[in-house]
């Protein structure tokens, strides 16, 4: 048993310094400075990784797969056609937004509104989503997950031993908040001038990342239906 834990200690440290998660974090903490922005992000990692582990320890992945195999392959050809739709309301969204930022006045007074009214289900959903990305390459808690399997613990003493892991997996994100309420005035001072920078910057470079996954997509499904 103490050789289990030290194992998932480690295994979760590592696996704890995701560059997504740190990435996003800091990034909703400099820009919302709200932290139940934080907070809401934080329950979205810890709440999907933990499903999803609980998932792969009890087969249940696997079963997902097999459904999903099944109803592409009846679906055929229909995935790609979803994909170029979707890459084609990506730049059209996209456009639009150019459009409509070009519109004078009142525009920019209202973003900070904007960004204070964030929903819940968005943060949440942000925080999954990131997760579920990783989750095919997140190979120190797949190890894990598989050394887990092989010890004879109960079913309430294996949820456990994931719900200790993912508590270990979300604790830089925790850190990172706590560092930012601790010292918060200091911070704002000295990051004030980066985050104008880095505004700017993200006006120029979400619209050209947009485009480029927009492009992806529709050039991608055109490859595999024609």
């Amino acid at each position: 048993m103490l050789q289990l834990i030290l194992l998932l200690i480690g295994l979760a440290f590592v696996d704890s310094l995701n560059p997504y998660s740190i990435g996003l974090q800091i990034y909703l903490i400099l820009f919302t400075k709200r932290k139940i922005t934080s907070l809401l992000f934080i329950f979205g990692v810890f709440i999907t990784y933990f499903s999803c582990g609980i998932g792969v320890f009890l087969g249940i992945d696997l079963f997902i797969m097999s459904f999903f195999d099944t109803l592409f392959q009846s679906i055929g050809s229909a995935v790609d056609y979803i994909e170029f739709i979707l890459g084609l309301l990506l730049m059209l969204y996209e456009v639009m937004k150019i459009i409509r930022n070009r519109r004078p006045t009142k525009v920019v007074a209202e973003d900070d509104n904007k960004k204070t009214s964030t929903k819940v289900f968005a943060i949440i959903l942000l925080g999954s989503l990131g997760v579920l990305s990783d989750m095919p390459t997140a190979v120190p808690y797949l190890a894990f997950i598989a050394r887990l399997s092989e010890v004879n613990l109960s079913l309430l003493s294996s949820i456990l031993m994931l719900l200790l892991y993912n508590v270990i997996f979300i604790l830089p994100e925790v850190v990172l908040l706590v560092i930012w309420l601790v010292n918060k005035e200091q911070i704002e001072k000295k990051l004030q001038k980066g985050k104008q920078i880095i505004q700017k910057l993200n006006q120029i470079i979400t619209p050209i990342l947009m485009f480029g996954i927009g492009m992806f997509l529709i050039i991608d499904s055109i490859f595999y239906l024609f």
